[in-house]
C-alpha cells in the first residue's frame, strides 16, 4: 500500500478514484477494484493523520461516542440500560447542566 504524506499525493489519489469510479461498477476489471481498495485505504491512512478527533472528556461524550460506535440510538441504550427513555434523556440532561463548562467564577 502506498503512503500518502501530503495534500498534493492525496489530490491526485481522489482524482484516480474518481477516475476509475467514473467507469462504473460493472466496467472495472478485477486489477482496478483492487486498486480502488488499495487507494481508498491509503487515503484513510492519511486522512487520520490529518484529522484527529479527540477522546471525549466528559461522561456524556464517552456515552454518545459508544452510542455512536455500537451504532445504538438512544432509545436502545434505555432499554439496554433497563431505563425508561425519559430517564436516561434527565440523566444526559443533568450531565450537560452539571458540565464544569457551564459553571463561571
Amino acid at each position: 500500500m502506498k503512503t500518502i504524506t501530503s495534500k498534493k499525493e492525496f489530490n491526485a489519489l481522489q482524482k484516480k478514484v474518481y477516475e476509475l469510479m467514473s467507469k462504473g461498477e460493472k466496467n472495472l476489471t478485477e486489477e482496478e477494484n483492487k486498486e480502488i481498495v488499495a487507494l481508498g485505504l491509503a487515503a484513510q491512512e492519511y486522512e487520520k493523520t490529518i484529522y484527529q478527533v479527540r477522546k471525549p472528556k466528559t461522561l456524556e461524550g464517552m456515552i454518545e461516542l459508544k452510542m455512536y460506535e455500537k451504532k445504538i440510538k438512544q432509545a436502545q441504550l434505555a432499554k439496554k440500560l433497563k431505563l425508561s427513555e425519559a430517564k436516561l434523556s434527565l440523566i444526559f440532561c443533568l450531565c450537560r447542566c452539571s458540565s464544569p463548562a457551564n459553571f463561571s467564577a
